[in-house]
């Protein structure tokens, strides 16, 4: 009898613990985990990729133009041209932390003497969530040369060195954030390739930034031969630029399988205030000038290799009453990355 009371209160007992080990409360590392599956959970268009770690050899070829135009028509325009061959090295991702090191390629002394030299340093900083990416860069060039040098003389001919302004300097310094509006549509699997998007899918999307431009140089930057065509603009040899600007556009992700090809098309304008001189007068304006940006990747995104061509045209301006000065920064990334 004893032993039957004893053995109904040690199931009771155990039962009870059971139960309330059952019923216990989830750790604080549990409930994130939850939370963090159920936001999965609603991206069915997204597929997560878990790996824990991946490295990626890349290579980035940057380059400018700084074109400055007359905007009555009587002079030629004006192109200036950085010597840069862009950047190498590669990229280590941990538990989706990425640390990437790009080093500037040499650039021969062959181009070097047809060219001139081009002194350039480039920072940049991205960071890409779920719906919203921010982006902070700094670059620094210092010498170019000029581009279609039979437009001011004469006695140029083809396989004769380019002029070059060693005294050229162009800084920028800025930030641009953007923001995308369809949880099908996914930037991160076409750009950086840290997750895929299953199905074909597309969306609206705006941009807004403020980019910071100096330009310094030690005489005017237009030729003796075409300071007539832009009057007093000629004079003009250094200032201060910073364009607050916004934009509109569109993305869509073609995708078969592991391969996309997107595109991204944005388009708008900005409140730019001018610090400027020339004619030997201290001016100061505000304008409002256009922007462009477009990038398209193309793209393989496998279970254990990856790899991916971007190209990229962003275009500035910075307008005058009598000339307009245009920049277009262009980029082409290629990418080949393995996970473990």
């Amino acid at each position: 009898m004893q032993l039957r009371v004893i053995l109904i209160l040690f199931l009771t007992v155990f039962f009870c613990f059971n139960s309330v080990v059952a019923q216990r409360a989830p750790t604080k590392k549990e409930r994130k985990e939850l939370k963090k599956q159920k936001k999965r959970d609603k991206l069915t268009n997204i597929e997560f990729i878990e790996n824990k770690f991946s490295f990626a050899l890349k290579y980035k070829a940057q380059t400018a133009l700084w074109r400055i135009k007359d905007k009555v028509g009587d002079a030629q325009t004006v192109n200036y041209i950085p010597n840069v061959l862009g950047t190498a090295g590669g990229q280590i991702s941990i538990k989706g932390i990425a640390i990437s090191y790009l080093h500037k390629l040499p650039v021969s002394k062959t181009r070097q003497v047809k060219f001139g030299n081009t002194e350039y340093q480039v920072l940049y900083l991205g960071l890409q969530s779920r719906m919203i990416g921010v982006n902070f860069y700094y670059t620094h060039r210092k010498g170019f040369y000029l581009d279609k040098p039979d437009r001011y003389d004469s006695t140029w001919v083809s396989g004769d060195n380019f002029p070059h302004r060693p005294d050229l300097k162009v800084s920028s310094l800025g930030f641009k954030t953007h923001l995308v509006f369809n949880k099908r549509f996914s930037i991160k699997a076409a750009f950086s390739q840290t997750e895929r998007q299953k199905t074909s899918a597309g969306s609206f999307m705006i941009t807004f930034g403020d980019h910071f431009m100096a330009i310094e140089s030690d005489s005017s930057l237009i030729p003796a031969s075409e300071q007539t065509g832009f009057g007093a603009f000629s004079n003009f040899s250094q200032g201060n630029f910073n364009t607050f600007y916004g934009a509109a556009g569109i993305g869509f992700s073609l995708v078969k399988g592991n391969f996309n090809f997107t595109p991204i098309l944005l388009l708008g304008a900005g409140i730019q205030a001018q610090f400027y001189s020339y004619d030997i007068e201290n001016k100061t304006g505000l304008k409002i000038p256009l922007y462009f940006q477009y990038r398209n990747s193309i793209g393989i995104n496998g279970e254990d290799v990856f790899a991916r061509l971007i190209y990229s045209v962003e275009y500035n301006s910075v307008p005058f009453k009598i000339a307009r000065m245009e920049m277009y920064y262009m980029s082409l990334e290629m990418c080949l990355g393995f996970r473990l």
